[in-house]
């Protein structure tokens, strides 16, 4: 099954597994906690969300508009069926949508597997079966 949003296709038979962890921490603050890339990303849209997040040729995307996006992607996906634990393939440029899709992905509960654009079509055909 393949999904398309903007510019972005998503495969999947649609992990939340991706941690952010540094057992040594940082000399000093101690331990880092472990947290989700999507929960670190939430914390910091809360904090400021004025600031500038992404920005690609096509323009810039302020904190607060892509946890916005990212919320309206993640619900979007579950409907769709994507559960913790299934992979999801996404086939896009890298663009501020390419983002979107990684961290709604996560904040769905899915892992992502990113696609080259550039790769040839067997070795991505390989990817997605």
């Amino acid at each position: 099954m393949w999904i398309r949003i903007n510019s972005c296709i998503l495969w999947g038979s649609f992990r939340r597994g991706i941690v952010v962890d540094s057992p040594a921490g940082d000399r000093q603050n101690g331990p880092i906690p472990r947290r989700t890339v999507d929960d670190i990303f939430f914390t910091r849209a809360a904090e400021m969300p004025e600031a500038i997040a992404l920005y690609d040729a096509g323009g810039s995307m302020r904190y607060g508009e892509v946890a916005q996006a990212v919320n309206r992607w993640a619900v979007f996906l579950t409907e769709k069926g994507v559960r913790p634990g299934q992979v999801v393939a996404v086939y896009c440029k890298r663009s501020c949508e390419l983002v979107l899709a990684f961290l709604a992905i996560l904040s769905a509960g899915g892992v992502y597997l990113p696609l080259r654009v550039d790769d040839p079509p067997p070795r991505l055909r390989y990817f997605i079966e």
